[in-house]
C-alpha cells in the first residue's frame, strides 16, 4: 500500500509534469496498474464501507461457551484458569468441536484482550468499581445477662451496589478481625478484589515512609490465601472509605436499636446476616435500582473462594506453674494433666484457647474471656415509668431484656393489679435482690399457684436466697441419756383405743 507522500508525487508527475503512466510507473518503481489507479483518480472522498461482523463458521456456534468459560476463569487463581489447550480439549470432548486447535487459540487470545479492555473501560467509568469493598469496625451494644455490653461489629460494604454485611466479635484483635472477614467471605461465597481499610493494628505494624505499610505476618498470609489486595487509607483520613463509615452508622441505627439480646455469637451473627440479606431488597439511594440486582451483578466481579479455608489461629507457648496452671492474657487456666515446669503449646482462636503438650496432645479447651465494658440496666428507673403508666410496659423496648417468667408475671394482669406487681418487683430490687432472683421466685410462685399473693412471692424469694440453716448451738447441760432417748410412741395408739392409764378415751 502506497503512502500519502507517494500518491501526492504520482499526482504531481501526472498533472504538473504531464508524464505518461509508463514513465510514472518506472520513476516511482510501481506496477503500471497501480500508477494508473492513482494518477487518473478524481474522487478522493473517503469510502463509507458497511461494517460487517466477521463470520466464524467453525467457532461461531461455540463462541458463547468459550466466553462463559473465560469470564468464569477470570475469578479463579491463575493456575486454575482455562488455557486455550484446555478449552480446545473440552470443546472436542463435550461438544463435538470439529475445528483445529489453532482456530481456538486465535479466538481465545482475541477474546482475552477484548474482555480485559472492556473491564478497564468499565472501571474507568465508575467511581466505585464493582468487586471492591471497604471494611471498618463499629462499636455497638447488646444486652447480655441483664447488662448492657459493648462489643465490636466488622462491617464489609460494597460501594458499587450498596450491599453491606456485618459480623459481630468481642474485640478488634487480629484473631477476631480475620475470623470476621473469613466468615463474611464464606457467607457471600466470594472474595472482594480490593478491600479498603484503616491502619488498624490487627493488619499494620508500621506505616513506612512513602506510604507503604509493614503488615502483620498473619494478615499478609491471609491476603495471599484469599488473593485480595488490601488498600490502606492515609493516616487520619477515614473519609477515604466514606461508604463503610456511613454503613457503620446505618448498622448501628437500624440493627442495634433497641439493643439485641445476646445469647451466643452464632445466634447474634445469624440474626445480623439475616437482616443484611433482607436489606438488599430496598432501592439504591442513587441509582434507583434494587440493591439485590446490583449486588448480583457485582458479585460476578468477585474472586472465587480458595479450596481450603484459612485457619485463623495464633500459636503461643506457656509454662506450667507449681499449681498446675498457665497464664495467658491476664487469665489463669488450670491444666491438671500437666506437670509443673512443662512447656505447653497454645492455639489461640478468636473465641477459644486450646492447650496442647509437646506431643500435640490436647490437654484442655477453654472459652477465651474478654474484658468488655458492661453497664447494668437501671431497672428501678424503668419500673418507675411502668408503675406510673402500666400499659407502657407492653410497648417497652426493654421488655425483652426481662427474664421470660417475669415478663409473663407482669403482663398477665392489667390496670391496678399490674401496677401492684410492678411495685412489688421494684420493692424487691430496692431490698437488694437481683432481677434473676426475683424471676426465679415468681416462677416458683406460679407453679404453686400463689403468684397473686405478694407475701407468698416474698416468702419464696427469701427461702430461695437463704437456703443455709443456722448452725445448732452447743448444749453441754442436757444429760446424754436424755439427748439419745427415743420415745415409744406406740403408747399413744393405746390411748386412742381406750386403753392405758386412767381409761382415757378420745374426745
Amino acid at each position: 500500500m502506497l503512502t500519502m507522500a507517494q500518491i501526492q508525487y504520482i499526482k504531481h508527475l501526472r498533472d504538473r509534469e504531464g508524464k505518461q503512466i509508463s514513465e510514472i510507473a518506472r520513476i516511482v518503481d510501481i506496477d503500471w496498474r497501480t500508477a494508473k489507479k492513482y494518477a487518473d483518480r478524481e474522487d478522493w472522498n473517503a469510502p463509507l464501507e458497511q461494517q460487517r461482523d466477521r463470520k466464524r463458521p467453525v467457532m461461531g456456534p461455540f463462541e458463547e461457551i468459550v466466553d462463559t468459560w473465560l469470564l468464569e476463569s477470570m475469578r479463579e487463581p491463575r493456575k486454575y484458569r482455562h488455557t486455550a489447550k484446555r478449552i480446545y480439549d473440552r470443546l472436542v470432548a463435550d461438544y463435538g468441536f470439529t475445528g483445529n486447535e489453532r482456530t481456538v487459540r486465535g479466538y481465545v487470545a482475541q477474546r482475552k484482550r477484548a474482555l480485559k479492555t472492556e473491564k478497564q473501560e468499565r472501571y474507568a467509568r465508575l467511581e466505585h468499581p464493582g468487586g471492591e469493598a471497604q471494611a471498618d469496625f463499629a462499636t455497638v451494644k447488646v444486652v447480655d445477662d441483664g447488662k448492657v455490653r459493648e462489643i465490636k461489629c466488622l462491617i464489609l460494604s460494597f460501594p458499587f451496589s450498596n450491599a453491606g454485611f456485618p459480623f459481630a466479635v468481642p474485640s478488634e484483635n487480629a484473631e477476631c478481625f480475620l475470623e470476621a472477614l473469613k466468615r463474611l467471605f464464606g457467607h457471600i461465597g466470594a472474595v472482594p478484589r480490593k478491600i479498603w481499610l484503616d491502619n488498624l493494628p490487627a493488619a499494620v505494624t508500621k506505616v513506612l515512609q512513602g506510604g507503604d505499610r509493614k503488615l502483620t505476618g498473619v494478615f499478609a498470609r491471609f491476603c495471599l490465601h484469599y488473593r485480595f489486595e488490601p488498600v490502606f487509607c492515609n493516616t487520619g483520613c477515614g473519609n477515604e472509605k466514606g461508604h463503610v463509615e456511613n454503613k457503620v452508622g446505618f448498622t448501628r441505627r437500624n440493627w442495634f436499636v433497641p439493643y439485641p439480646v445476646f445469647r451466643d455469637w452464632e445466634q447474634l451473627n445469624a440474626e445480623l446476616l439475616q437482616k443484611a440479606e433482607a436489606d438488599l431488597q430496598r432501592l439504591h439511594y442513587e441509582k434507583g435500582q434494587n440493591i439485590a440486582r446490583l449486588w448480583a451483578a457485582e458479585r460476578a466481579e468477585l474472586l472465587a473462594l480458595p479450596g481450603t479455608p484459612f485457619e485463623v489461629v495464633r500459636i503461643s507457648t506457656a509454662t506450667v506453674d507449681k499449681y498446675a496452671r498457665i497464664r495467658f492474657a491476664d487469665h489463669n487456666y488450670d491444666v491438671p494433666r500437666a506437670y509443673p515446669g512443662e512447656r505447653l503449646i497454645l492455639k489461640v482462636y478468636w473465641d477459644r484457647l486450646e492447650i496442647l503438650n509437646e506431643e500435640l496432645k490436647l490437654l484442655g479447651r477453654y472459652g477465651r474471656p474478654y474484658s468488655a465494658q458492661e453497664t447494668p440496666i437501671d431497672w428501678l428507673s424503668h419500673l418507675d415509668l411502668y408503675r406510673r403508666k402500666p400499659r407502657a410496659l407492653e410497648y417497652s423496648s426493654y421488655l425483652n431484656y426481662l427474664p421470660q417468667d417475669l415478663q409473663d408475671y407482669l403482663l398477665n394482669r392489667e390496670g391496678s393489679v399490674r401496677r401492684q406487681r410492678i411495685e412489688l418487683v421494684s420493692g424487691l430490687l430496692k431490698s437488694g435482690y437481683t432481677i434473676e432472683q426475683i424471676a426465679g421466685a415468681v416462677a416458683a410462685a406460679t407453679r404453686e399457684g400463689i403468684e397473686h399473693d405478694a407475701g407468698g412471692v416474698r416468702h419464696l424469694l427469701y427461702r430461695q436466697t437463704h437456703r443455709q440453716l443456722p448452725e445448732a448451738l452447743p448444749d453441754s447441760y442436757t444429760p446424754a441419756a436424755v439427748v439419745d432417748y427415743a420415745p415409744d410412741i406406740s403408747v399413744y395408739d393405746r390411748l386412742t383405743r381406750g386403753g392405758g392409764t386412767g381409761g382415757l378415751r378420745p374426745a
